[in-house]
């Protein structure tokens, strides 16, 4: 389905407008997982169709039993909307950025599974060029604050909002300060899943200190940009700052631009909205 983002979220917009309930999913990993049971089943690339969508029916049966979906009417039910990973434009400011995972072994069939994702969701699965699952997911969020973000990446805990974790199979909330909190404390660790570092001896304890010592969430982001600018500036790696800031944090908006929307500041009657 060709489709642009901007295009993809006035969707979306258009029917949450109508009371429909969006799960955005990062659903990087179903094809990953299904590739590996191609892989230990000896399946061909022929035959993926069939393991993919046992992957997807399994997945849809979990959501649906954790978040008791299964009693709604079609009517009610929420719209699954799966989101890809491609290339991103991460990659081009930080030759680090994952190559790490560049060495570990990748299952053979999964760009194929990846294909069958496409084939069996053809108006509710998506990827954008330069885009990450997990900036896909904040973006839409974004405009979209009753959405449900579904990914066990713990990169989006950086998103307000409910949140379900398909691989523990638990929900929890993330509120405005919680999200703001992992912002700063990624900018200031790094992420060594990732391939890149932040300010080296800083793990998680020393992080919770500083950031209190700070009184982060008495403050303003920028003054807060300041004073994590500085501590790098105290351990000698200013030069990192910028580029650690822009790895570590998902995006929110499509290209930086404020002039689209939430959906519930739009009274216009809705368009042809996704099925």
């Amino acid at each position: 389905m060709s489709i642009s983002l901007p295009e993809l979220i006035d969707q979306l917009m258009a029917l949450a407008r109508q009371g429909r309930k969006i799960l955005l999913i990062d659903a990087d990993r179903i094809p990953y997982l299904a590739a590996l049971r191609a892989d230990s089943a000896d399946v061909g690339p022929e035959d993926v169709l069939g393991v993919v969508r046992g992957s997807l029916s399994e997945f849809e049966r979990n959501t649906d039993t954790d978040l008791e979906l299964a009693h709604l009417s079609i009517s009610e039910r929420p719209v699954f909307i799966y989101l890809i990973s491609t290339r991103s434009f991460r990659h081009q400011i930080c030759s680090e950025y994952k190559a790490n995972r560049a060495k570990s072994w990748t299952p053979p069939l999964r760009k194929a599974c990846v294909e069958a994702m496409f084939t069996f969701r053809p108006h509710t699965c998506f990827s954008f060029d330069g885009y990450e699952a997990d900036d896909l997911v904040g973006i839409l969020a974004t405009y979209l604050p009753e959405s449900i973000i579904v990914s066990n990446d713990k990169d989006l805990l950086q998103v307000p909002g409910e949140h379900y974790n398909p691989q523990k199979r638990e929900c929890i909330t993330i509120t405005p300060e919680q999200a703001r909190y992992y912002v700063y404390e990624q900018w200031i660790r790094g992420d060594s899943s990732d391939g890149y570092g932040g300010i080296y001896g800083m793990g998680q304890v020393k992080t919770a200190k500083f950031l209190e010592s700070i009184e982060w969430w008495d403050r303003p982001e920028w003054e807060t940009a300041t004073k994590i600018y500085r501590l790098y500036e105290k351990h000698k790696c200013a030069d990192k700052f910028w580029v650690t800031g822009i790895l570590s944090r998902i995006l929110r908006d499509v290209l930086g631009s404020t002039s689209l929307p939430r959906w519930d500041q739009v009274k216009t009657p809705g368009d042809e909205a996704v099925p």
